[in-house]
């Protein structure tokens, strides 16, 4: 009878073990795969986010401007991570960093230095909201630039 218990007993360890196992195994496989599924993702992010975006809405001072006629523009290259376009008045360039998942944050901007009257607070703001983004969204064919959860430019 002891005998009979103490191989029960091995069977049971041997049991528990095979399974801890097995579970471990399909754990690092899930994971694996988790993994790869986040990589195509933000792959596929950085490229499409490696275009020219053409400036649609901006968040101002008395609300959302738009009809901005496709003057203002955003060239980003995810290879060098570096952005540069035209603002309303002025061209500019700089850096950027991302995860290319939803962070975005434009880095050490410059542009020329001209002075156009008309649009002067509309390049101001521009200026203001891009210093400013910290994340990013890209939604039916539209990229988002968000400050916190607030949306302040969006181009096409």
């Amino acid at each position: 009878m002891k005998t009979l218990k103490s191989v029960l007993f091995i069977l049971a360890i041997f049991g528990l073990f095979s399974t801890s196992m097995a579970c471990k195994k399909h754990k690092k496989k899930n994971r694996k795969h988790k993994t790869e599924q986040v990589s195509k993702q933000t792959g596929d992010l950085k490229q499409e986010l490696n275009k020219k975006w053409v400036l649609k809405t901006m968040q101002g001072a008395e609300g959302v401007v738009s009809g901005l006629n496709g003057d203002v523009w955003m060239q980003i290259n995810t290879v060098e991570n570096k952005i540069n376009g035209k603002a309303p008045c002025n061209s500019y360039f700089g850096g950027f960093s991302s995860d290319y998942a939803s962070t975005f944050k434009v880095e050490n901007v410059g542009s020329t230095k001209m002075y156009c009257e008309s649009v002067m607070k509309n390049e101001d703001a521009f200026f203001a909201h891009l210093n400013k983004v910290d994340a990013f969204k890209i939604e039916k064919g539209k990229l988002l630039l968000l400050t916190g959860d607030e949306v302040v430019l969006t181009f096409e």
